[in-house]
């Protein structure tokens, strides 16, 4: 959604829960680095689609959902990707959903967040 925003200024907002931001950081992580060993081409393809490097193009609103408990190894490219969003003046929220537990009460106040977040936006959607 990240990357889409990026190229088309038709999409007016997103919403992205736990998404990597970081390609490099993603491609240096454990799970990939066997693969980037096996394809060393990949490292370049991953950090060509990869939303920091194009944040400058971003435009819409971002909503940044964060979950510490199932992916907390995500957090600092997450949290840095946060922070060049506001040092570039884009409008970015992230919550941290740490108090929300993973069952349907959870996912049912993620949405009901995710449409106040929407509702807050008004016409410009």
């Amino acid at each position: 959604a990240l990357l889409l925003a990026q190229a088309d200024r038709r999409v007016r907002a997103v919403v992205a829960f736990d998404t990597v931001t970081d390609m490099a950081a993603y491609a240096a992580s454990e799970e990939v680095r066997f693969l980037v060993h096996l394809r060393p081409d990949l490292k370049g393809n991953l950090l060509l689609r990869s939303p920091m490097a194009g944040l400058e193009r971003l435009r819409c609103p971002l909503l940044l959902y964060h979950d510490t408990v199932i992916h907390g190894g995500n957090f600092e490219s997450l949290d840095l990707f946060y922070m060049q969003c506001l040092r570039f003046q884009k409008e970015v929220t992230m919550i941290d959903t740490l108090d929300v537990n993973s069952d349907h009460a959870g996912l049912g106040l993620r949405t009901s967040r995710t449409l106040a977040w929407l509702k807050s936006l008004g016409g410009r959607l």
